[in-house]
């Protein structure tokens, strides 16, 4: 019993990163690009809670591109990668 639950776990562990690469990777293709700062910068990482991924940028402006601005549309290059890799418009 023991054993399948590690199996488990690593199964899981395993399709968890697929997955949060295949978003990472979207999001790098339908970034808006003009300098390719913003796409360059989008990574997979640890998430703060067990057994979660957080994928994003550290470039300070990220945001502003995602989420809009009252002068700027959003231009939603995270939630559209994850809306394709998970239902399967990719």
């Amino acid at each position: 019993m023991r054993n399948l639950k590690r199996k488990l776990e690593q199964i899981g562990k395993k399709y968890l990163e697929k997955r949060a690469n295949d978003v990472m990777v979207r999001s790098k293709q339908i970034c808006p690009v003009k300098t390719g700062n913003l796409r360059d910068s989008i990574h997979v990482e640890e998430g703060t809670m067990p057994n979660s991924k957080k994928i994003g940028s550290d470039v300070r402006y990220a945001r502003y591109v995602e989420m809009g601005t009252s002068k700027m549309a959003p231009r939603f290059y995270l939630r559209g990668a994850l809306m394709d890799v998970f239902k399967g418009g990719k």
